[in-house]
């Protein structure tokens, strides 16, 4: 598909900008709880608990969310959502 018709798809659909910035921040929460888990080191050891508990389950709503019934999507997010899980129960065991 050429980048013409993707733009006259986008622009005569519903698909605004605030959609899009929206899917670019959820994209990037594992990123950026990389980075403020271990590069900054600015976080508490409780708020970092809670940030990685809250971007877990956001990052879980949207795995589920945005899904398709495809054999290798139902595959990848169940991995996803397993990993998102272990981060949870390893942040909420945390010392």
């Amino acid at each position: 598909m050429s980048l013409q018709l993707v733009c006259l798809f986008f622009a005569n659909s519903i698909i605004t900008n605030l959609v899009f910035s929206c899917y670019f921040y959820v994209c990037n929460i594992g990123f950026t709880m990389i980075l403020l888990d271990y590069y900054v080191r600015s976080l508490s050891y409780k708020v970092n608990r809670w940030a990685n508990i809250i971007a877990s389950i956001i990052t879980i709503t949207f795995v589920i969310g945005g899904g398709s019934l495809y054999l290798h999507y139902i595959f990848f997010a169940s991995m996803e959502v397993i990993c998102m899980l272990m981060i949870i129960w390893y942040s909420w065991k945390w010392k």
